[in-house]
């Protein structure tokens, strides 16, 4: 019995020593998550909290995966990707921009969502002239109010053909000409149109103009309010002219951001050097920078489409903002891998990226990090 014993521990032995191997180097496998800083909605440090939606993404992905981490906190998105590219992190974490620059340096995860970029300035007042001149512009009041003049002129010719003439004496004028003007015009206002006629065809006329009227009224009414009422659509800060429009009153910048990386590249070809560091602003925090916005430090600030809708909401009286501009592309965004990140850690994180984006849930994270509209 004992030799059987002897032998059994001699055949184990091997095993247990790989087993006792192996347990304290899996112990040590905790991944260096690096989250970018003060990048809401995406990612955000604050008293060692950890937020964004990127951060709900990565819980999901290590969940599924069954990796363990350590969250580090990282500057900004350039620092990450440097960190990463010097395996001081396994991974970066945010809705960092695929770039080609940053692809020499570094490879991404697959990508989980996009975005472009966005221009926020201050809100343009309208004075009476701009409203009117709104108004005059808009192709749908000029339409309806013809078609109101136009319809009615038809209706009133067939009545006072049909009714041999308007007899009702708060119609009839000094002459024929005035008692058809009058008339045409009660019908295009629809004002004592019941004293146009009492005979069923007369009537039935006047019922037909009044519903047109009213129908055509309503479009008035919705495109005057929408004039007036109107802000203008974004402009598309990828044309020079309104780039260099809105550089000459200066541009707040999240500093080391794709944002601030494309608009050096933007400017190069519009303005000299001392130009851009007189009219680029960078800010390293972005409270700063919505600072400066209200001050009228800077007259607009450019950052990822889904910070200004953010910042928007941050600034003390929104209503008085507007998204000016924006880039029409967008660029896909994902986590940047370290260095030192294993291709099977690689692997599960792609996989379980995938499964998320399939199965919907990347999608309703995002939607739950999307800011209310402002006020």
């Amino acid at each position: 019995m004992n030799r059987t014993l002897q032998q059994l521990r001699r055949q184990l032995l091997p095993f247990v020593l790989v087993c006792g191997w192996l347990a304290p180097a899996q112990a040590q496998q905790v991944l260096k998550i690096g989250v970018v800083d003060d990048q809401a909605p995406c990612s955000d440090v604050a008293n060692k909290n950890f937020v964004g939606s990127a951060i709900d993404v990565w819980h999901q992905v290590a969940t599924r995966s069954g990796l363990r981490y350590q969250f580090i906190a990282v500057s900004d998105p350039n620092a990450a990707v440097r960190a990463a590219a010097a395996g001081q992190i396994d991974l970066a974490v945010s809705c960092l921009n695929i770039t080609p620059f940053r692809l020499q340096e570094i490879a991404f995860t697959t990508p989980y969502s996009d975005d472009g970029l966005s221009l926020l300035t201050r809100r343009k007042q309208k004075d009476l002239a701009t409203l009117i001149g709104n108004l005059r512009a808009s192709s749908i009041i000029r339409d309806s109010t013809g078609l109101l003049i136009v319809l009615g002129l038809i209706f009133a010719t067939v009545l006072w053909i049909t009714s041999r003439e308007f007899t009702h004496r708060d119609i009839v004028g000094d002459n024929k000409k005035h008692t058809f003007f009058k008339g045409w015009m009660m019908l295009a206002m629809g004002t004592g149109i019941y004293k146009m006629g009492s005979a069923p065809i007369s009537m039935s006329l006047i019922a037909l103009n009044n519903f047109l009227r009213l129908v055509i009224t309503s479009i008035f009414v919705a495109a005057t309010t929408g004039a007036l009422l109107e802000t203008s659509s974004p402009a598309n800060i990828s044309d020079a002219q309104v780039l260099k429009t809105a550089l000459d009153n200066k541009i707040g910048v999240d500093a080391n951001t794709v944002a601030e990386a494309w608009l050096d590249l933007a400017a190069d070809s519009m303005l000299s050097v001392s130009d851009q560091l007189k009219l680029i602003v960078p800010f390293q925090d972005s409270d700063a920078m919505l600072a400066s916005l209200e001050q009228g430090k800077v007259g607009s600030i450019l950052a990822d489409s889904a910070t200004i809708a953010v910042l928007l909401n941050k600034l003390q009286n929104p209503g008085q903002y507007q998204v000016s501009g924006t880039t029409f592309y967008r660029t896909p965004q994902a986590f940047v891998a370290g260095k030192n990140l294993s291709n099977d850690s690689l692997n599960a994180i792609n996989l379980a990226l995938g499964n998320l984006k399939f199965e919907g849930e990347v999608d309703q994270i995002l939607a739950r990090w999307q800011p209310p509209k402002s006020r």
